[in-house]
């Protein structure tokens, strides 16, 4: 595509900005540029032609008229962008490399003559502050034009010095639309676009930030550049010396092209590559694709083990290509040494951290909980660490151990019970999650030797089946609990490791019993996982044998117990479902109909020698039927009167010495309130005074240290005479 089409094409888009300034047809003036020439030519948009062409012919003299134009144009359509600037139209001027010096060296003579007029040197007419031309170089940057050689005895000419630099560079094209919106995107150009108004700018979006990998998911990095636009959109940008990264977001089925071009030298490609190539860290990476999940599933991604041979800053960040998915993804690393804190990290960047040598490395693994059903989708794992990973393998993750159950109310509030035995040191990773909020208790134990059979100390009756032995590691959690590594000794022989899960009734929503019961059913789930083939996980049957083997016993001294024991539970049932129960009716008796108590069928005699004494004793005790008379006489009652009467008069003897010592006390209060206010007076007037003494020694003590006042300049002999004698003719 040839420049004059580009400038052809932006004029007929915007016939009111743009117009093309074609060059004048004059003999020997060299017109306009060849078709090899317009491939590599150069679309300007002057803006001050205008003042270029009134001094571009020298100094002005007396007159203000414009200078006569030469015989042919300073560069090719000189002439016509005079004339477009005058209509208020922005010329479009195709050059070539010579013209794009001559141009040059005419704007250079104007600015020198704008300085001259400034300085007063010369005089002309007062132009306009325009803005200067804009330089755009379609395709490849031309080569400078031969210098002509200096004739003898004259100085080399100014154009040989001028620089041939553009402003913009856009790429060739085919299409002279494609290229037309490239053009668009030059700040001077977009300038004098109309505003389009409702345009979706989210397309693509180009961010440009400070990038330092070993401060990564703590700090936010410092953001130098952001550009959102639907079509093309360019900018300048003076950047230090450093690391920078350039972000592209581009929704998905549209194409997108970004162009980098500097002064001077870069580097440029992948933050991982070319963080290698440059020995500033060693990237590690792995990929993989996750499976499509129901709501609830829950999936291990992958599980890694690294090694480091020396102190090594690992700054590491899981990127998943759904949206939804990010919000139920996690990774995790763990010690391999032994069950260390476990820091969980949602999909996106981790802050980085430093991991020591060790025996056995670390395991790094991602999974996720989806609450929604989630379609298949790809993740990446992006580390960078201050020094190459001695080691970063894979563990399996196919075909776990997967277990679920309900549970079942005991006294040990125990929910499940599995023997764990490993051939060689494994690594394990398991998940347990319920569907009921609940807090857990998870342990791994070394079980003594014989503990099935061991009576537990703390329950009545001798119960068996319940753990005893060393306790390795212990885990509290709520609801569900992740652990993506635990290292466990090899087991010997038929050793075995156990691992039980309890509930915990002081984390739990609910109340648990004492005998296990619970409001309602709860089920659960585990996954296990083993870095050893050779890992063999088992269902514990320690109770349940125990229980069955004591109901053997207890219906082997009775070969009719069993029967009848559920014949009675069956009966039992029946009569709580009340489909078979008769109904329960109660006679209630008419209000004439009299009662009886009917004590000959309700008495219950009693028999025995005690039962006859005591039968003896209650017939021998008097029983009075009715309550003897009391008479009082008058004396009594005349003293039982006196006695009330002293005590009434007694009693208002203390009210009135009450009532007066308060009234007293009243009294009192007043006039030690009225004593201190006034000793508060007099001691706030003796505090003024001090103050107003302080006061008066300080203004005393700084009007001592105040430096003397400078001694006023003497007067010479004749002085007066002098000065009224100054300026006399």
């Amino acid at each position: 595509v040839g420049s004059l089409e580009v400038a052809g094409a932006l004029a007929q888009l915007y016939p009111t900005i743009f117009a093309v300034a074609a060059a004048a047809a004059v003999a020997g003036a060299g017109g306009e540029a060849s078709a090899e020439e317009a491939a590599a030519t150069a679309p300007v948009k002057e803006s001050s032609e205008d003042k270029d062409m009134k001094h571009g012919g020298g100094v002005g003299g007396e007159d203000n008229k414009a200078p006569s134009r030469p015989e042919t144009e300073a560069y090719p359509g000189a002439a016509a962008s005079s004339r477009l600037l005058v209509e208020g139209l922005c010329p479009v001027v195709c050059l070539d490399a010579a013209g794009v010096v001559a141009f040059r060296a005419l704007t250079a003579a104007a600015v020198t003559h704008a300085a001259a007029e400034k300085d007063g040197l010369v005089k002309g007419e007062a132009t306009p502050n325009a803005a200067p031309a804009t330089f755009i170089c379609l395709g490849s940057p031309p080569s400078p034009p031969p210098r002509l050689p200096a004739e003898v005895g004259e100085a080399e000419s100014e154009e040989a010095h001028i620089p041939l630099s553009f402003d913009a560079t856009l790429s060739s094209s085919e299409s002279p639309t494609t290229t037309l919106e490239a053009l668009k995107g030059v700040p001077a150009i977009k300038a004098r676009l109309p505003a389009a108004a409702n345009v979706d700018t989210s397309v693509c979006t180009a961010v440009l930030h400070d990038y330092d990998w070993s401060k990564a998911g703590t700090t936010p990095q410092r953001t130098v550049l952001r550009l959102a636009t639907n079509t093309t959109q360019c900018v300048a940008v003076s950047l230090p010396r450093g690391r920078h990264v350039l972000q592209l977001d581009v929704d998905p089925g549209y194409y997108f092209t970004a162009n980098v071009r500097s002064m001077t030298a870069f580097d440029m490609g992948a933050p991982a590559k070319l963080l290698e190539e440059k020995q500033l860290a060693a990237p590690a990476e792995a990929a993989g694709a996750y499976p499509v999940m129901a709501a609830g599933d829950w999936c291990v991604w992958f599980r890694r083990t690294f090694r480091c041979t020396e102190p090594t800053t690992v700054s590491a960040a899981l990127v998943v290509s759904d949206a939804c998915m990010s919000p139920f993804a996690r990774f995790a690393v763990v010690n391999n040494d032994g069950a260390a804190e476990v820091t969980h990290f949602v999909a996106g960047a981790a802050p980085p951290k430093t991991f020591t040598p060790n025996e056995h490395g670390y395991t790094i693994m991602a999974y996720s909980k989806a609450l929604t059903p989630l379609p298949s989708g790809r993740w990446r794992l992006s580390a960078l660490a201050s020094a190459p990973f001695a080691e970063f393998t894979e563990m399996a993750t196919a075909d776990p151990a997967r277990f679920d159950g309900v549970y079942n109310p005991n006294y040990r509030h125990l929910i499940c019970r599995f023997r764990v035995s490993v051939k060689d040191r494994a690594l394990l990773a398991l998940h347990f999650e319920s569907d009921l909020p609940a807090g857990f208790k998870v342990t791994l134990t070394d079980p003594e030797d014989g503990w099935e059979d061991r009576e537990a100390e703390d329950l009545r009756g001798g119960h068996k089946g319940h753990l005893y032995g060393t306790e390795m590691h212990r885990w509290d959690a709520y609801t569900l609990l992740t652990l993506p590594a635990v290292a466990v000794p090899a087991t010997l022989d038929s050793k075995y490791y156990v691992m039980e899960v309890t509930l915990d009734n002081a984390r739990c929503a609910f109340d648990v019993h004492p005998n296990g019961d619970i409001p309602s059913a709860l089920n659960w789930k585990m996954s296990c996982y083993s870095s050893v083939a050779a890992t063999t996980w088992t269902m514990d049957q320690a109770r349940d044998n125990y229980y069955e083997s004591t109901l053997a016993n207890w219906n082997g001294g009775d070969k009719d117990r069993q029967s009848r024991g559920e014949a009675a539970l069956a009966k039992r049932e029946e009569e709580r479902k009340g489909e078979n129960a008769p109904p329960v009716l109660k006679h209630v008796k008419g209000v004439e109909e009299p009662i009886t108590l009917e004590p000959e069928k309700r008495r219950v005699v009693r028999k025995g020698p005690m039962a006859a004494t005591a039968r003896a004793a209650a017939a021998a005790k008097f029983v009075p039927t009715e309550p003897e008379a009391v008479v009082v006489s008058p004396t009594l009652y005349a003293e039982r009167e006196a006695a009330l009467q002293s005590s009434i008069e007694e009693s208002k003897a203390r009210l009135a010495s009450y009532v007066t010592a308060r009234e007293a006390k009243h009294e009192s209060r007043e006039q030690s309130t009225k004593a201190k206010a006034a000793e508060f007076s007099q001691w706030r007037l003796s505090a003024s005074q001090k103050m107003e003494q302080v006061t008066g020694k300080r203004a005393a003590y700084l009007e001592s240290i105040k430096p003397p006042p400078p001694p006023e300049p003497e007067v010479e002999e004749g002085g007066d005479e002098a000065v009224e004698g100054k300026g006399r003719p």
